[in-house]
């Protein structure tokens, strides 16, 4: 808001809405009709930025130090709602906005911390493919492949029991296990070949059972939900709180000149 630099209060000549009461009719202006309007793509440029920081900051305390608390949920929302209210931002626009951000910077962050929980589990998926493995792999394919062309049913569930596989029945072994056998027993892969080749559906398989709903769900509590909710009032909340204060100053300097007009020396000085 635009003020007197000497006693911060509204600047009324730059803002004739100020000034445009008679007598009574002050008592009567709108809330909003106080204030000018605020900078909206400053404040939603500056919002946003803020955003952005608080997923980040969220991504790396991650990654970097292993911490992810909802506290973390808390300081985007501040941050989101400072940002604005340092732009010059009021009013309950950017307050919802701030809101909005605030939300939406959360669920990056959760997203982020998606995504590290998804990479830690294809690795510790992939830490199954090891020398042992690659050995066993091999002997599988060749036991696999000297049943012949066209192995029976029985046949199938005896080599997946014998072999350890956890194929339910023989249609299941045939369209889940069969291709990898076939593979191997072509290829003769070395371990890290054999790794690259399956790391795909290790990823594929990781991705379909596991979402981020999956995840939300079994990370989610309550205090996480309590913290994204003091998120979203802080950024709110401040914005909104701001513009309130704004909105007193801009009364009282209203107030204070509605006085000096109806001041006896001020009269007698207009009647001059």
């Amino acid at each position: 808001m635009i003020t007197d630099r000497q006693t911060g209060t509204p600047d009324v000549a730059l803002h004739p809405q100020l000034d445009s009461y008679q007598g009574d009719n002050a008592r009567h202006l709108r809330a909003e009709d106080l204030l000018p309007p605020p900078p909206m793509g400053r404040c939603l440029a500056a919002a946003g930025v803020a955003a952005i920081i608080g997923a980040a900051a969220w991504a790396a305390l991650l990654i970097f130090a292993n911490i992810e608390h909802g506290v973390i949920a808390w300081g985007i929302g501040g941050l989101v709602g400072f940002a604005i209210v340092k732009s010059g931002g009021h009013g309950m626009i950017l307050s919802v906005c701030g809101a909005m951000l605030a939300v939406l910077a959360i669920g990056a962050g959760k997203h982020f911390s998606y995504k590290a929980s998804v990479a830690g589990s294809i690795e510790a998926s992939m830490a199954n493919y090891d020398a042992t493995s690659h050995g066993v792999a091999a002997e599988d394919a060749d036991l696999w492949h000297a049943l012949g062309d066209s192995p029976t049913d029985d046949q199938i569930t005896d080599f997946a029991i014998e072999r350890e596989f956890t194929a339910d029945n023989a249609s299941d072994f045939r369209k889940y296990s069969e291709p990898m056998l076939e593979w191997f027993h072509a290829n003769k892969p070395t371990l890290q070949e054999w790794r690259a080749h399956e790391q795909p559906a290790v990823e594929d398989w990781v991705a379909e059972n596991y979402t981020f709903i999956d995840y939300l769900k079994g990370d989610f509590h309550l205090f996480d939900i309590l913290f994204v909710i003091l998120g979203l009032a802080t950024a709110f909340g401040l914005v909104s709180r701001h513009t309130a204060e704004l909105q007193e100053s801009a009364r009282e300097h209203l107030q204070a000149e509605r006085q000096t007009k109806e001041a006896p020396g001020h009269q007698a000085l207009d009647q001059f």
